[in-house]
């Protein structure tokens, strides 16, 4: 599975999956995806590297998200307890009216 778009707002159609997924990797980069079957096809002298059974997934870095802030990343300005009281705290109340 892959994202094709941005998946936000939810968009289904931004998630592609492949049941037998390939990668085409040359030097370090990612130069094609698709089914296993057209890849070997289009590429059938590229050596294979067979990871069947297992995940394939990107370096995960600080993947982590505060959903009830997403509204409001980037109002700065202000010093962390300022803008928790100004900014953040007040967003994440709003969380609590489910009619929103």
């Amino acid at each position: 599975m892959h994202v094709t778009k941005n998946p936000f707002p939810w968009y289904p159609d931004a998630l592609e999956v492949f049941e037998d997924g390939g990668l085409l990797v040359k030097k370090g980069l990612i130069k094609a995806i698709g089914p296993y079957t057209d890849l070997r096809r289009s590429h059938p002298l590229v050596p294979v590297v067979t990871l069947r059974g297992g995940l394939v997934l990107p370096g995960l870095v600080d993947t982590h998200v505060h959903f009830p802030q997403a509204r409001v990343i980037g109002r700065m300005g202000l010093g962390l307890l300022e803008w928790l009281e100004h900014h953040i705290l007040p967003e994440e109340a709003r969380l609590s009216d489910v009619s929103l």
